[in-house]
Formats: structure tokens, sequence, C-alpha cells
């Protein structure tokens, strides 16, 4: 049994070891001087990232300034070229309820059909401001009140589609055309009706409304013309909304 009053033997001091105590004086130095450095780029860094913050904020700001001032009229609106192949088959131009804006406007019976129309152009892919275009040139939207010669079936089919191009060899009037079968149309069945007779015509134009124009309406370039005024207005309408 030991002896509690015995002290404890202390052990000897260790050896000194001249490469050991060099190397670990060395990633002492090493680690200062790394500690040092880190610092220093810290602090050469951070106003450098500060002022970077601040000029990509900045250009962001005046970005979306300058966006917000955008004044599409004159040709500026990228959708402005009606009779370019990608503008005449963009579905996405407007959506429903631009449209609808533009039919309430017109005090057309058509309003609160332009998600319709929207969704008409986007499954399509066919411009619904072309199509508020041309049945602006057909019918006035068919509102008797902006066009006072429209007759029952100008209303039901605002885009004048010929359902029946043989109405007039077959005894009837040329107003019979726009009718299915002796009745009227439906406004759906007018839209698509309209929505695949300009597809068809236009076929890989690379002027698609231009060529499209040539046979929609019989008068023509005249057509054409009107069509592409109207298509402007609305396009400057729905482009402030």
């Amino acid at each position: 049994m030991p002896n509690v009053n015995d002290a404890p033997v202390p052990l000897p001091p260790p050896r000194p070891h001249p490469i050991r105590d060099k190397f670990s004086g060395m990633l002492h130095a090493g680690k200062q001087a790394a500690d040092t450095v880190v610092h220093g780029l810290e602090k050469v860094a951070a106003p450098v990232e500060h002022k970077l913050e601040s000029t990509v904020s900045f250009a962001a700001h005046k970005t979306r300034e300058l966006v917000g001032k955008v004044d599409f009229p004159n040709g500026g609106n990228p959708l402005a070229n009606i009779d370019s192949p990608a503008v005449f088959s963009n579905g996405n131009a407007a959506t429903g309820a631009q449209i609808d804006a533009v039919l309430k406007h017109y005090g057309s019976p058509y309003a609160g059909k332009g998600e319709v129309i929207a969704k008409a152009g986007r499954e399509k892919g066919i411009n619904p401001i072309l199509l508020l275009a041309v049945m602006q040139k057909e019918s006035s939207y068919g509102n008797k009140n902006n066009m006072h010669s429209l007759k029952p079936e100008n209303i039901a089919n605002p885009f004048s589609v010929h359902f029946t191009p043989d109405a007039v060899k077959q005894g009837g009037q040329p107003i019979d055309m726009l009718r299915i079968n002796g009745r009227l149309s439906t406004f759906e069945e007018s839209l698509n009706g309209a929505i695949d007779t300009l597809k068809k015509l236009a076929g890989n134009s690379a002027t698609p409304l231009t060529t499209a124009g040539q046979d929609y309406s019989e008068v023509k370039g005249a057509w054409t013309k009107d069509v592409k005024a109207f298509y402007k207005t609305q396009l400057d309408r729905i482009s402030k909304m």
C-alpha cells in the first residue's frame, strides 16, 4: 500500500529537439502571416464589394426606371409588325382581361369573351390582337350602334366567316354565306372559323397577313390596310394597360 505522504515524483522536462522545434516555429510564423494577409484582403475587399453592390443596385434601379418610361407607339413595340410570321403567330400577345377591356370600350355584346379569344389564340398559335382587329374591321365588334348596317348574321358571326360560300348559287342572298346550314353561327364558331381561315390562307408566307388578306376579303389590299391600322390602335391601347 503506497504512503499517502509520499510526494509524486515530477516528470523530467522534454528534451530539446532542434528539427521539431524549428518546424513548429515555422508553422506558427506561417499562420501569423496568413492571418495578416487574410485580414488585409478583407479590409481591401470590403469597400470594393460595397461599391460593386451599390453599382449593381443603381444599374437595376435605372433599368426599371427607363423601362417604366418606354413608350411603344411608332413601331417601338416588338409586336408592332403584324405582317411578320413571329408576331402573326404570337398567341400570347394579350391576356383575356386586356381583350375584354377593348371589347367593353367599344360596347361589344361579346364583352366577357376575352379569355375565350385569348385561349383560342394560345392554343392555335395566332395573335389575339389581330383577331380583335379583324373583328373591328368586319363588324365593329358586333355593335350595331357602331355600324348601323349590321344584320343579325353579322352580329352572330362578327368575323364574317363564309361558312356557306355557295349560298348565292343555291338561291340565297350574300348575307346567307355567314350562316351555317341556314342557321346563325355561335361566337365560338365564328372565332374558330376566322382563325382556321387566316392560318390556312397565310400558309408559310413571309408576310402572312398580306397574303391572307388577298382572299379573306373581296376588297383585298384595302382590307389588309384597315386591319393593320386597327391592329396598331388596339396594340397601343393594350400596351398602356
